[in-house]
């Protein structure tokens, strides 16, 4: 073979393998994005009910959506990108456009017009939620992962296919709202719903030789109570301040942990001692059942877009991710769900995109 021929190969090799690399590349299943596509899909089904032009309803449903859902795909601690963006502060790797992403927004002076120009301008953001979730690739293909045919406009219509797999799915679950103002899972919930556990007011934890009080004791059976047979799972929806005792309920032992089947903590409030006691508790050992088994711990962190001092504290309310154990056993499954305009959400819109998402899960 000629030193010609030879080049030219490896020009064409090249030429094959930047191709290949040019190529969008599926993306993997994240809690954030699902919950926010499942939110946004639900959205266009109620504005399409209404009837309409077609454009009209886009429009709508693009206004009902970005500035409210708040998902960038490189997004991550949105909190510093809104408040104080800086390159120097992106971690390494850069997440694909992140570089650009914050460029654009250290170019703007007032935090509003950087959330605006993060989750309402950018071209990526757009096309995350309002472009058909299966173009994502195979980890957001419902028929692969819910039923056959089973497909996002399914979702959009709340079909009576889509209600038979969650009532098949969801069925063993009791939604549990924890703490005054936690969403409650409606009457389209598949599963058994209880009725809301209220949390007393108790001491703050200590941090060293913390052992379970009578308050996290108490907690833990009335939550316990909730299930009515044995072969029942709490999903545990837990608002505000009620988010340290809920976790030291089920750090405590006992049945509650072998049924806690996920738990989502939204717009959750620690204490300076109870985050002390979230970094030296919250692992795998002191959280694992009986039947080990991956657990979510999810947060959706409330936004306020009039309030930007508010959106430094969403560092704060997010759960510390625990070095894995050396035993290999791993249950804490932490998922960050982002921050939403939760006052602009419905309860139903959050029922379904949080039964969705469940269902995804098991």
């Amino acid at each position: 073979m000629s030193l010609e021929t030879l080049v030219e190969l490896g020009a064409l090799g090249l030429a094959m393998w930047a191709g290949w690399k040019s190529l969008p590349r599926p993306v993997e299943r994240d809690g954030e994005r699902l919950l926010k596509v499942v939110l946004a899909t639900v959205m266009r089904g109620e504005i399409e009910a209404g009837g309409g032009p077609e454009g009209e309803q886009l429009e709508a449903w693009t206004a009902a959506c970005l500035p409210v859902l708040l998902f960038h795909p490189a997004g991550r601690t949105p909190e510093a990108k809104l408040t104080s963006p800086s390159l120097d502060d992106i971690v390494a790797p850069a997440q694909d456009g992140e570089r650009g992403l914050v460029e654009a927004l250290v170019a703007l002076e007032a935090p509003a017009a950087r959330l605006k120009r993060m989750y309402v301008d950018d071209p990526r953001a757009v096309d995350a939620l309002l472009s058909d979730p299966a173009m994502h690739g195979p980890a957001y293909e419902l028929s692969k992962h819910l039923a056959p045919e089973m497909s996002w406009d399914d979702v959009a219509t709340w079909s009576e296919r889509l209600q038979g797999v969650l009532e098949r799915r969801l069925s063993h679950l009791v939604a549990v709202p924890v703490g005054e103002g936690a969403p409650a899972l409606g009457d389209e919930f598949a599963g058994v719903r209880a009725e809301p556990v209220p949390v007393p007011a108790g001491p703050d934890p200590v941090v060293e030789g913390w052992a379970p009080g009578e308050g996290e004791e108490a907690l833990a059976r009335a939550l316990v109570a909730s299930c009515s047979e044995p072969s029942q799972r709490l999903v545990l929806l837990v608002r505000g301040a009620a988010a340290g005792p809920v976790l030291r309920a089920i750090a405590s032992g006992g049945r509650l942990r072998d049924i806690v089947f996920a738990v989502v903590f939204v717009d959750p409030r620690y204490s300076e001692a109870e985050r002390a006691w979230l970094a030296r508790h919250f692992d795998d050992a002191t959280f694992e059942p009986e039947v080990v088994r991956r657990i979510p711990y999810a947060t959706l962190l409330r936004c306020d877009p009039d309030d930007p001092a508010g959106w430094v504290d969403w560092a704060e309310q997010r759960l510390p991710v625990p070095e894995a154990p050396d035993t290999g056993r791993q249950v804490l499954d932490v998922v960050d769900f982002g921050p939403v305009v939760l006052d602009r959400l419905t309860a139903q819109q959050l029922s379904r995109a949080l039964q969705v998402w469940l269902a995804l899960t098991l």
